[in-house]
Order: structure tokens, then C-alpha cells, then sequence
């Protein structure tokens, strides 16, 4: 599928949660989603990006999840007084190439509990607030990193030995 239909599938997809399925509003909703499929792809060329269908709908389970779990590990932190905190911040080696990857993950990373992609990048690593540093959250973010990359096709270059 290339990406102009599936950007109007997405744009669609967004017109119907918001509108509803009126049969008016889905026509107008075709021809606006089209535009701005057009209109984004000049703004925003294809990243070449092939997301595998089943792995993105598990992923968004999986984000939901993890939604509710990194909400319930900070509330119970703010109304703790007893929890330990160990703040600090760690670099994560990051192996996404550059740009919109490494942007998503960033964003997709600040899901995980007491962690947040804070900060310019330096040398490829990004550095993250965690409130409790004695947490695994290098292997953490590893993780995620994996997994976004098999749900949406994107090769990780092989920088942690440079960096490291």
C-alpha cells in the first residue's frame, strides 16, 4: 500500500472517530482525508516506513497497557510518601537512524513508568529522566527499541560499539 493511501486511511480513519459515520460527513471526510494526504506528503515525504498489521494492533494493546501502568506507578509515587526515589538521568545509545524513527521512539519511550526522553541528543544517545535510576532502564528502552522496530520496519544501525 503506498504511502498516500495509507496516510487518507489514517486522516479517514481520524475524520469518522471524530465525526461519526454520517453519510454527508463521510463524503466530506473522503475528500478532506485525500487533501491532506496530498497535502502532508509534500510537507512530510514518505519515510519508507512498512508498519506489519498485526504487530501494530498488538503494539497499540500493548501501549495502552503500559499507558495505564506508568500512570498507576506515578500516582502510587506522588502518594507514597514511603517510596524511595533515586532520580537521575542515564544516555541511552540509541541505533534509529536519525529523524522521524528516533523522534517516535522518543515519544514512545516516555510510556515507559518514571522514565522521560528529555533533552538534545548528543552523539546519538538520548538522555532520559528516571525517577528511580536503580531501575533496568537501559534494558527497558532496548526493548522498546526492538519492538518498534520490528512493528514498523525500521533497520537499527549497528552505533552502540561506537559509542560505547
Amino acid at each position: 500500500m503506498s504511502v498516500f493511501w495509507s496516510r487518507a486511511g489514517c486522516f479517514l480513519g481520524l475524520w469518522i472517530i471524530l465525526d461519526g459515520l454520517d453519510v454527508g460527513g463521510f463524503v466530506l471526510g473522503c475528500a478532506t482525508a485525500l487533501t491532506a494526504s496530498r497535502v502532508s506528503l509534500r510537507l512530510l515525504p514518505g519515510q519508507g516506513w512498512r508498519p506489519r498489521p498485526i504487530a501494530l494492533a498488538l503494539f497499540g494493546l500493548r501501549f495502552l497497557r503500559q499507558s495505564v501502568i506508568a500512570g498507576a506507578d506515578i500516582a502510587w509515587r506522588a502518594l507514597s510518601p514511603g517510596m524511595p526515589l533515586r532520580p537521575g538521568f542515564v544516555l541511552y545509545p540509541t541505533r534509529l537512524p536519525e529523524g522521524h524513527p528516533r523522534s517516535v521512539f522518543r515519544m514512545l519511550a516516555s510510556l515507559l513508568p518514571g522514565s522521560l526522553p528529555a533533552g538534545p541528543e548528543a552523539q546519538g544517545r538520548v538522555p532520559v529522566h528516571l525517577l528511580d535510576t536503580a531501575r533496568p532502564a537501559l534494558a527497558e528502552l532496548a526493548d522498546e527499541e526492538a519492538r518498534f522496530s520490528h512493528i514498523f520496519g525500521v533497520s537499527q544501525a549497528d552505533t552502540r560499539a561506537s559509542h560505547g
